[in-house]
């Protein structure tokens, strides 16, 4: 075996030089060794700019066979992206959308509200996105893009479109003001000892003021807890907190009380509630102290001082 595969020599070898054939086959081994350790050499070290053209590779990409449909741009494709029978094994990306359909809503007419999922950073957002409109009620339109990466049609059937070259046609849609409805999210949160770690957070509604917040509901998983809160349209705010220690901590937390001293009981209504109010049982004992028992037979002592 050539110890330097730099001084190899790379010609196919002259086997008549070889008197058996044990040492032709070691010969032809020892070609194929080479040959395929400077070609793997030579596409590790392969270059986009002295290598390939950018038009035809542009060209292959646009023209790969890919079940999904979608535009292929600006994408390093591995041998990781397709598993058996074509289904994708692993991808990773930056961002994730659902809202593909705006070009052929455009070419449709329709102007309903479109509804799609966007994954981006460290949030899933549920969004609804609204057609804008000009003081006249004309829908209004732009060019589909994202970000500076603007799209243009292949030909005037508009079966196909890319962003590879100006076609003179551009992808027209919809535009849209979007609300996310959803979002499911990492947030910073600092403990007791105040160390900051990440928690996750489900906020529902778009909200009714300009600040995102009235009229949104949050589910947090504290370290300590899990809290369900809802903030008014005015900015009043409901919230159980449930704790690490097994109790419901209740925020404006109200309720009418009334005393039945021939029965010896407290009726008990939180605001709001719509159904009976809750009794409590009491017996006064020595000492004057009162006896509360609840309906499902929990009692604690009130020490009247």
């Amino acid at each position: 075996m050539p110890g330097n595969l730099l001084q190899a020599e790379l010609g196919y070898p002259e086997l008549s030089r070889y008197g058996s054939t044990d040492e032709k086959l070691t010969a032809i081994q020892n070609y194929l060794f080479l040959l395929l350790e400077n070609l793997r050499y030579t596409l590790r070290n392969l270059s986009m700019e002295d290598n390939f053209n950018q038009s035809d590779l542009s060209r292959w990409v646009d023209g790969l066979d890919i079940a999904a449909n979608v535009v292929v741009s600006n994408t390093v494709i591995t041998n990781e992206l397709y598993a058996a029978f074509g289904a994708i094994a692993d991808l990773a990306v930056d961002e994730l959308r659902t809202d593909w359909q705006r070009a052929q809503r455009y070419l449709d007419g329709d102007t309903s509200n479109l509804d799609y999922i966007h994954i981006h950073d460290e949030a899933i957002c549920f969004r609804t996105a609204v057609v804008q409109v000009s003081p006249g009620g004309t829908p209004l339109t732009e060019q589909l893009h994202h970000g500076t990466r603007y799209f243009w049609w292949r030909d005037a059937g508009r079966t196909e479109m890319t962003s590879l070259e100006d076609t003179g046609l551009p992808v027209t849609v919809y535009r849209y003001t979007e609300y996310d409805k959803g979002q499911f999210c990492f947030a910073e949160e600092r403990d007791a000892g105040g160390t900051v770690q990440k928690i996750p957070v489900l906020k529902l509604g778009a909200g009714t003021d300009a600040t995102g917040v009235n009229g949104t509901a949050r589910l947090v998983k504290h370290a300590d807890g899990l809290e369900l809160s809802y903030t008014a349209s005015g900015g009043e705010l409901a919230a159980l907190h449930m704790r690490e220690d097994g109790f419901a901590d209740l925020r404006q937390r109200r309720a009418s009380v009334r005393v039945d001293t021939a029965l010896q009981r407290i009726a008990v209504t939180p605001e709001g509630a719509l159904g009976a109010p809750v009794l409590i049982q009491y017996t006064e004992s020595a000492g004057g102290n009162l006896s509360l028992t609840w309906p499902d037979g929990a009692s604690f002592t009130v020490e009247v001082v």
